[in-house]
C-alpha cells in the first residue's frame, strides 16, 4: 500500500511491547498484553461451530518464525525507503543472538499446531530468511554486525533444511523434519530466495502443493495431517495469494492472471 509511515510505526509499537515485556510473545492484546489464558465458553459460533474459545493457547507456544518474520519486516521497511535507525537495528542483533541457538529447536510454527512440537521446514525457512536478510539490509545501511558469522549459520539452517527436509525422491520440500507430507505456508518457498526459483526443489514443492492441498479452483488448504484442533481443514485464503505471487515470482504470469482473477471472482460485496 505505501504507507511507511504506518508500518514503520506498526513496527516500533511492536518494539515497544516486546521491551516492555522483555521477550517476545506470540501474541498480544489489543493493549499490548500477554495474558491470554484459554478457555471454552458455552456457544454456537459462525455456522454452529464449537468450541467457541476466549482467550488463546497458542501463547505459550514456541513459534521460531515469528522472530524471522518481524527481521523480514524490517527489511522491507528499509528497502522501500523507511528509517530503519540504530533502535530498530539493535532488536535485529538480539533476535538473532537468541535465533543462533533457538533455530536448532522443534516449534509449533506458523499453524499453531496442538500437536508434540517438530521441526517444521517453514519455521526453518523463515530463520534462513532473517540471516540473510539482516545481511543485506545490515551491509546496505552500513551498520555494523557479525556478518561472516550469520552467513555461516544460514548456511548451516540451509544444509539442514536441505538434509532433513526434503521427501525420500528428493522432489519437494516437506511440512516437517522426516514427513512425506507436504504443507500450504510452503508456497512462499518461491518468494524468499532460499533456492532459485526455478530450481527443481522449487517448482516440485508448488507442484506437490496444488497436487495434494488445491481444490475448488485456486484454493488451499493449510496441510493433510492432525492438527490437534479435532476438525477439519478448510481452505485458507492467504495461500491463493502467496500462490499467485509465487507464480510471477516463478515467471508464470498467465498462469498468475488466470488464478488471481478467479480469486476475485470470489469476493462476496
Amino acid at each position: 500500500m505505501g504507507s511507511r509511515r504506518r508500518q514503520q510505526n506498526y513496527l516500533y509499537d511492536m518494539m515497544e511491547s516486546i521491551t516492555k515485556s522483555n521477550q517476545l510473545h506470540t501474541i498480544y492484546t489489543i493493549d499490548g498484553g500477554t495474558s491470554l489464558r484459554e478457555r471454552t465458553v458455552d456457544f454456537d459460533g459462525y455456522m454452529h461451530t464449537k468450541p467457541v474459545r476466549i482467550g488463546n493457547k497458542a501463547s505459550n507456544q514456541l513459534q521460531i518464525d515469528e522472530y524471522g518474520s518481524i527481521i523480514n519486516a524490517i527489511y522491507y521497511l528499509a528497502k522501500i525507503g523507511g528509517i530503519v535507525n540504530s533502535y530498530l537495528w539493535s532488536f535485529v542483533i538480539d533476535f538473532l543472538k537468541i535465533l543462533e541457538k533457538l533455530w536448532k529447536e522443534a516449534d509449533s510454527s506458523i499453524w499453531e499446531f496442538r500437536t508434540e512440537p517438530k521441526h517444521y521446514v517453514y519455521s526453518k525457512l523463515i530463520c534462513w530468511a532473517a540471516f540473510d536478510r539482516a545481511i543485506l539490509m545490515g551491509k546496505s545501511l552500513k551498520m555494523s554486525g557479525p556478518f561472516d558469522a550469520w552467513r555461516e549459520i544460514a548456511n548451516q539452517i540451509k544444509k539442514a533444511i536441505l538434509d532433513n527436509g526434503v521427501d525420500p525422491t528428493g522432489t519437494y520440500l516437506t511440512q516437517y523434519f522426516g514427513s512425506d507430507q507436504v504443507d500450504g505456508s510452503l508456497l512462499r518457498l518461491p518468494l524468499i530466495g532460499f533456492l532459485p526459483t526455478s530450481d527443481p526443489l522449487v517448482t516440485g514443492t508448488v507442484q506437490k502443493i496444488e497436487d495434494d492441498l488445491m481444490h475448488d479452483g485456486y484454493l488451499f488448504k493449510r496441510y493433510l495431517n492432525d492438527d490437534g484442533f479435532r476438525v477439519q481443514d478448510n481452505a485458507f485464503l492467504l495461500l491463493s495469494f502467496w500462490y499467485v505471487e509465487g507464480l510471477v515470482a516463478m515467471g508464470k504470469t498467465r498462469k498468475a492472471r488466470e488464478a488471481f482473477e478467479s480469486l476475485i471472482q470470489r469476493g462476496n460485496h
